[in-house]
């Protein structure tokens, strides 16, 4: 981890490349501690952040403890449930029909 990889990672988050969860994944394949990541995340984007790192922190982490074909299914699992959530949104529905 050096600060150009983390400056990298915050300057992606804050241009819109991606979201802050995406900044806290980034900042954790780093190696970045959870406290380290609180203050980081804190510091670039508002205190009202801070809490949510911890439960982010805490996927990566049961994330990585997966065999590669778990993380496979749980990450389909996930984007499947997010689809249909969608689908099943009325505002879609009425914008659809």
């Amino acid at each position: 981890m050096t600060i150009s990889e983390i400056n990298h990672a915050l300057e992606s988050c804050i241009k819109g490349n991606s979201s802050y969860p995406g900044l806290v994944h980034s900042l954790f394949s780093l190696g970045c501690s959870e406290d380290l990541i609180k203050v980081i995340i804190a510091g670039a984007l508002g205190e009202s952040k801070r809490d949510r790192v911890g439960p982010l922190v805490a996927m990566l982490t049961a994330y990585q403890n997966l065999t590669s074909t778990e993380q496979v299914d749980m990450l389909y699992s996930i984007v499947n449930e997010q689809d249909a959530n969608i689908q099943n949104d009325p505002p879609r529905k009425r914008s659809a029909g």
